[in-house]
């Protein structure tokens, strides 16, 4: 997703083709990300093209980091307790479903 990120700040129009994708979920939250910086971004199937002009500015609220955190809900699973902040349910964020497991 990075590449996706770097596109945005080109200034330019570019187009990337991605194949066998394999997540999905981030890509879609990526591109979401990208057009609240204002970037102009079409979808058509597995190829994007992103018109920018540049990031714009302003505030955002980023989320808690699934994959991150469930290394430590597992092992509060195994230990009998955690407590983790900032996660937001009903993310996009793929790595959610550690909650499924527990």
């Amino acid at each position: 997703m990075r590449i996706l990120m770097m596109m945005g700040a080109s200034k330019d129009v570019n187009q990337l083709i991605l194949l066998d994708l394999v997540s999905r979920p981030y890509l879609d939250f990526t591109l979401r990300c990208l057009e609240n910086r204002g970037l102009k971004v079409l979808r058509n199937l597995d190829q994007f093209t992103i018109e920018s002009v540049g990031y714009l500015g302003g505030r955002l609220k980023i989320q808690g980091d699934w994959s991150g955190a469930a290394n430590w809900l597992c092992l509060g699973a195994m230990s009998g307790r955690a407590v983790v902040h900032g996660l937001a349910l009903n993310s996009s964020q793929a790595d959610e479903r550690v909650l499924e497991v527990l």
